[in-house]
């Protein structure tokens, strides 16, 4: 639960911890409007409950010095960041192959953008690689697993449930306010960072 205030860009007053629940709440200061303004990066291995869409989760992740694979769940949102980025992000949507990912990798690019359904590919790529534990995983939306399952094939969210402790680490991001209770086994116990705009 450290983590999280070595990365405050802002007053570590802000951030309150309730050790009960392995639950930190971080106000941030009226005036700021995105995760960037607020943090360095986004804390490793922790539910990220930002309550609010459009405050740069996202950007901060492709904007870091870290080694991410973020994975979204739709492909107009792979397709929209990659416009954005295009000198930084790695595209993997269907048509892609592992051989493919490979190269891009060994192109120097270390973000990588994918949907739920094709995060196996690029687990792939990186393990042949030898580079799966240097990576960090993103999973955005995550209440679209943990509410809307129903959506994807029972394949993909268990493994990406199951699957994401092989990353270096992995954050799980939402705007949409999920309570502990309701999270999947696989991330029910993990440290939960409230933040409130």
């Amino acid at each position: 639960m450290n983590e999280v205030k070595h990365l405050l860009k802002i007053n570590s007053n802000n951030l309150t911890e309730d050790t009960s629940t392995n639950t930190q709440t971080l106000i941030v200061p009226t005036g700021l409007h995105y995760m960037s303004e607020v943090l360095e990066d986004l804390p490793k291995n922790t539910f990220i409950d930002k309550q609010v869409c459009g405050v740069g989760g996202t950007t901060l992740a492709i904007k870091s010095k870290t080694n991410y694979v973020i994975a979204v769940h739709r492909k107009i949102l792979v397709e929209n960041k990659y416009t954005q980025h295009p000198d930084i992000l790695i595209e993997v949507l269907g048509e892609i192959s592992v051989n493919d990912i490979v190269e891009q990798v060994l192109s120097g690019k270390n973000k990588i953008i994918t949907t739920y359904d094709s995060l196996w590919k690029v687990a792939q790529a990186l393990t042949e690689l030898g580079l799966l534990g240097k990576y960090h995983l993103l999973v955005d939306e995550i209440q679209n697993v943990i509410r809307e399952g129903g959506d994807f094939k029972d394949k993909v969210c268990n493994y990406l449930l199951d699957n994401s402790c092989k990353f270096a680490s992995v954050s799980y991001l939402t705007a949409t306010s999920t309570e502990r209770k309701y999270l999947p086994e696989q991330i029910k116990d993990i440290p939960y960072l409230k933040i409130e705009w």
